[in-house]
């Protein structure tokens, strides 16, 4: 019984031994963005060798766990911290574990850059009358992207064509002449795929004086 009692000790004795060795290396952080650019979802990833992987349940009460940066986060005194921002800019998010038993202090940080994406308008209705109110048709992304629409009449003929990275159309066919007040149907096209658009515009030609 003695014997089994050492031997049981010691194959603990290893067990602890290995857990101590295994102490982490370097923490580092993931970052999501499941509910929109402007919510960051951080949790704490271990590495240990060149395994790198999250912190489990029966870990965390080996670790304390504190968050950093411009903005206050919500938890940060777990593995995982959520930061929320309102303005674009750059932000940095700081994390520092210390491991219980050793005192050994770890940390790491890393920039993350909040872009509110560019909407792109597309009027949908505009009175060419020279009145110097709501003259022109114009369709706006970020300026720089380069966009190109095509505007038909009811009966599919091409009114209106431009390439151009801010589309502005007075209301004038190819050949310079006022297009009929009524319905319109516009495609637009882009490099990039989520500003397509395709829909229909009214013009509209209020002028008191007709």
């Amino acid at each position: 019984m003695a014997k089994l009692k050492v031997f049981i000790f010691i194959i603990v004795f290893i067990i602890a031994n290995k857990a101590i060795s295994q102490s982490i290396d370097t923490v580092t952080i993931n970052i999501d963005f499941p509910f929109g650019n402007n919510e960051a979802h951080c949790t704490a990833l271990k590495a240990i060798g060149t395994e790198i992987t999250e912190f489990t349940t029966v870990e965390l009460d080996n670790y304390s766990f504190k968050w950093t940066g411009v903005s206050v986060p919500e938890l940060d005194s777990t593995s995982t911290a959520i930061y929320s921002y309102n303005t674009d800019g750059s932000y940095t998010i700081g994390l520092t574990v210390v491991e219980k038993a050793t005192s050994k202090s770890i940390s790491a940080d890393t920039t993350v850059v909040i872009i509110t994406p560019t909407e792109l308008i597309v009027p949908n209705v505009f009175t060419p009358n020279d009145d110097g109110v709501n003259d022109l048709f114009k369709v706006f992304y970020d300026g720089d992207t380069e966009l190109e629409i095509t505007i038909f009449s009811r009966t599919g003929t091409e009114v209106f064509k431009l390439k151009s990275p801010t589309i502005v159309w007075d209301g004038r066919n190819s050949s310079g002449l006022k297009a009929s007040q009524g319905i319109y149907y516009y495609v637009l096209t882009s490099e990039i795929s989520n500003i397509n658009a395709k829909g229909f515009l009214y013009l509209y030609d209020n002028d008191p004086t007709k």
